[in-house]
């Protein structure tokens, strides 16, 4: 069973690569700001979106990991996977974009393999914010009762980091709360991130309300080995027993057949 699911994923990235660049081109010129890629007629429950939001440079098991954890396991559900290509702080080096959606879209077939109950879909972005991102998933999913964003503390740090709104945190992300959430998946010293919600909550954090901590869910370490920085060395240096290690297997054969991260 395990070689016919790999066939069926190293054709469809193969396939998908050149679809994948005139969607990109296309999206890029058109005025949208979102736009999902891969609509699926699988049936699906959009009364709760969860939102894997990631610069995807490569997919690792570690998002697979964190997506699968936060589904639940009695009821169908939808994931998506959301790629923005105007990003306030990664790079769009090394590996382009075309060749990250072919990865997101074998880590959508793996997470619907593992989760029978779930569809993953794959969107891209215009917004670097996730305040503006939340608001087109509403518009597009207008019945949507809840949008859970599955991220790591870094993530975290940087959704209530004053830094990148106008106006303060409290009127810039006050609505954000109305239909978002967040699980954050610890991702370095276990102690100090749990320390930071905790703080929140105490209304120790300047400019941050202490409510707000209510809808931030903290949960056990995903994936901590598994980071994409890892991966990415470990394909630089043609390391492919431990690139296997950190990736997906699909993804880790695309990456060696494609020649991704052979340079800085």
């Amino acid at each position: 069973m395990h070689d016919r699911h790999s066939s069926k994923l190293t054709t469809s990235s193969r396939m998908s690569i050149e679809t994948f660049s005139a969607q990109l081109q296309l999206f890029t010129s058109s005025p949208k700001s979102f736009e999902i890629l891969n609509p699926s007629s699988r049936s699906s429950n959009d009364d709760t979106i969860y939102i894997l939001d990631s610069s995807f440079n490569p997919p690792t098991k570690a998002h697979l990991a964190l997506s699968i954890c936060s589904l639940p396991a009695s009821k169908p559900s939808t994931v998506l996977l959301l790629l923005a290509i105007q990003n306030a702080d990664k790079p769009t080096k090394p590996a382009s974009f075309s060749h990250r959606l072919a990865m997101m879209a074998l880590l959508s077939h793996e997470i619907e393999h593992t989760s029978s109950k779930a569809i993953a879909l794959i969107a891209l972005s215009k917004h670097p914010r996730f305040v503006d991102k939340a608001k087109d998933v509403i518009t597009h999913f207008p019945s949507t009762k809840e949008v859970v964003w599955l991220v790591g503390y870094d993530t975290l740090i940087r959704i209530l980091d004053k830094k990148y709104y106008v106006d303060t945190l409290e009127k810039e992300l006050g609505a954000f709360w109305e239909k978002n959430r967040l699980i954050c998946a610890i991702r370095g010293d276990d102690t100090i991130e749990r320390e930071y919600v905790e703080r929140i909550s105490r209304g120790e954090v300047a400019g941050v309300p202490k409510e707000w901590a209510e809808y931030i869910t903290i949960i056990e370490p995903v994936g901590k080995e598994d980071s994409s920085t890892r991966a990415r060395k470990a394909a630089k240096e043609g390391n492919w027993e431990d690139l296997r290690k950190v990736v997906p297997v699909e993804i880790a054969e695309y990456v060696q057949r494609e020649r991704l991260y052979l340079e800085d």
